[in-house]
């Protein structure tokens, strides 16, 4: 999660994920991420109500979440 983290605020965003690999893309504002456990149904849809974006149809025993940030900064 650090180095999604890193990617994140540097304007990367993940794509997809599977078995020991996460695809990422790079946009124009930085991303935060957030991984949950597939048993957690009712915290699944409270993050989506609250603006976050699953990433694929998770991986056991995970599912990632993804949101965009402000623009990226410059420096």
């Amino acid at each position: 999660m650090a180095a999604l983290d890193e990617a994140g605020r540097d304007g990367w965003h993940l794509v997809g994920y599977g078995s020991f690999f996460h695809e990422v893309e790079a946009s124009g504002h930085p991303w935060e991420h957030c991984r949950v456990t597939l048993s957690s149904g009712g915290r699944h849809r409270r993050m989506e109500a609250a603006g976050w974006i699953p990433v694929g149809e998770g991986w056991f025993p995970w599912r990632y979440y993804k949101r965009p940030l402000g623009p990226v900064k410059e420096g």
